[in-house]
């Protein structure tokens, strides 16, 4: 499946840019993952963009100043936020840290393989170490395992 499904529905966010810009600040690597590359893949309208990178914390702070987002703490154990542009909108961020110690081991974390996909903002790549690509193609579900669910 052709990245630049997600690179073109990413474009079209709001605060795309203040997002990348943030991440660039700071040095951190940012991914899409989950449900929105899933459904970008899809062509399918992204509402919901969630994001992972080795300590969202930091940079969910620096998107909100640069946006004037509300950024609530989801939780804060796993240092998930949500980002919310303004009131009554429907799109929205959340910012997750990784799970595992690096991106790979973040996504086999995930309940299903056609969740366990990460976008590359910077490097318009998609990592798909559970093969979900495949799944998604074919229109299987398939859990990681009993573990993630």
């Amino acid at each position: 499946m052709n990245p630049e499904l997600v690179r073109a529905a990413w474009q079209q966010t709001p605060a795309r840019e203040f997002i990348e810009q943030s991440a660039a600040s700071l040095g951190a690597p940012l991914y899409i993952v989950g449900g929105a590359v899933r459904d970008a893949l899809l062509g399918r309208k992204v509402e919901d963009w969630d994001l992972a990178t080795p300590e969202a914390g930091p940079l969910a702070q620096a998107i909100a100043t640069a946006t004037g987002a509300h950024l609530v703490v989801l939780h804060e154990d796993t240092q998930t936020y949500r980002l919310v542009l303004r009131e009554g909108e429907p799109l929205h961020y959340d910012l997750v840290s990784f799970r595992a110690p690096d991106l790979e081991g973040d996504l086999c974390a995930r309940d299903f393989s056609l969740n366990a996909l990460a976008y590359d903002i910077s490097h318009n790549t998609i990592t798909d170490p559970a093969s979900g690509l495949p799944d998604l193609q074919s229109g299987t579900i398939r859990a990681l395992g009993p573990d993630n669910l």
